[in-house]
């Protein structure tokens, strides 16, 4: 696992790398059990955080 992205750069920079799994700021602010399960329903056909 990756930790810490906040920048597309990096993410683009890791995933180029192969890193599998990511977490960090670019994609969200810390969330509560609740608000995860909304995000990933909200999420889940999406590859990239802004789209």
């Amino acid at each position: 696992m990756c930790k810490g992205v906040e920048t597309k750069e990096q993410w683009i920079i890791l995933q180029q790398i192969g890193c599998p799994v990511l977490q960090g700021y670019y994609f969200s602010k810390p969330m509560r059990y609740q608000e995860v399960q909304h995000w990933c329903k909200k999420t889940e056909s999406t590859s990239h955080p802004s789209e």
